[in-house]
């Protein structure tokens, strides 16, 4: 049996596009993000900078994918959502090339005609950098919900996995010190 796959619609992202996500919430199905990066090289500087931002995307028919937003940002390398909603709301969490994990709340604005969905930032949380360390990228991350006991785990640059804890006030603590 053959498959066939058709490509829908291309969109540009202007930069490097390093993660697409769907997201998983039911009401929320129509909605994507796609973390971007690009390496800036300025003169006399000595270590390359990584900027970078997050799309926020609506794919509203077959071949029309509308941006909702776009926040600047260091280097997006990965983004995933929360695979359920959590206490009442649909997160995303957000790896980037400054060490940081970053968690956005989706709502949507309904004060306009049309609902339009957009990211609110919650918290975010730097991980721990060796003391000989110049810098360090979060490079990837997934959510686990079990039990209710929100966590998400992420890999770095130095080859060192934080899981991350997301307690009951929405902050993000690390579960093991390195």
């Amino acid at each position: 049996m053959k498959m066939e796959v058709k490509t829908l619609i291309s969109w540009d992202t202007e930069f490097s596009a390093d993660s697409v996500e769907w997201c998983p919430v039911d009401k929320f199905q129509h909605v994507l993000v796609c973390g971007t990066y690009q390496l800036v090289e300025g003169e006399g500087q000595l270590r390359t900078s990584r900027q970078g931002r997050l799309h926020l995307l609506a794919f509203v028919e077959e071949q029309v994918i509308e941006r909702l937003e776009s926040l600047d940002m260091p280097a997006v390398l990965d983004c995933k959502w929360a695979p359920e909603v959590v206490r009442g709301r649909v997160l995303l969490a957000v790896a980037n090339a400054v060490g940081e994990v970053c968690l956005f709340r989706l709502t949507q604005n309904t004060e306009s005609k049309i609902p339009r969905e957009r990211l609110v930032k919650e918290t975010k949380m730097v991980l721990p950098k060796r003391e000989d360390s110049q810098e360090l990228l979060a490079l990837s991350l997934d959510w686990s919900a079990a039990g209710g006991d929100v966590k998400i785990a992420v890999s770095d640059s130095q080859g060192c996995i934080s899981v991350l804890r997301l307690d009951d006030s929405g902050q993000l603590s690390s579960t093991s010190d390195r």
